[in-house]
């Protein structure tokens, strides 16, 4: 099922003939955090893979001209902030990297594995792929 060009703030259950087993997200002009309720609905027990582009999560006066955001220590902390506010709203993170590719003005984005049935990793794991992922570190 594709759902292209809609609001997912306000997807709901009856508007797949089947529960997704699988919700794949790549949103512009929004937070991801602003769709995970509605996602929390008709995911039941599935997966969700989401592309983190910090424009959107980090706070305005954090984004810099034209909408970029240049600064790994900021790209860090929305992947923090955004990965224990899903938490708080049942997605356990299950995997993180970043996307080879970059956003139209040079963003660079993350690709972010949720699931709602499995456990989270534990904090260290979480801390360590953030690293890798916004640093190149490797442990």
């Amino acid at each position: 099922v594709v759902c292209i060009e809609k609001n997912a703030r306000y997807l709901k259950r009856d508007d797949f003939a089947d529960a997704p087993d699988v919700v794949t997200t790549d949103l512009s002009f929004i937070s991801v955090l602003k769709i995970l309720p509605a996602v929390k609905e008709f995911l039941c027990d599935g997966r969700l893979l989401s592309l983190i582009k910090p424009q959107f999560e980090a706070e305005r006066r954090q984004v810099g001209k034209k909408g970029v955001v240049r600064d790994p220590a900021l790209h860090e902390d929305v992947l923090n902030r955004t990965i224990e506010e899903a938490y708080k709203n049942g997605f356990a993170l299950r995997n993180l990297i970043k996307s080879s590719v970059r956003g139209q003005k040079g963003n660079r984005e993350f690709f972010v594995l949720w699931s709602l049935k499995e456990e989270p990793l534990s904090q260290g794991e979480v801390q360590r792929l953030i690293k890798e992922a916004v640093w190149n570190e490797k442990n």
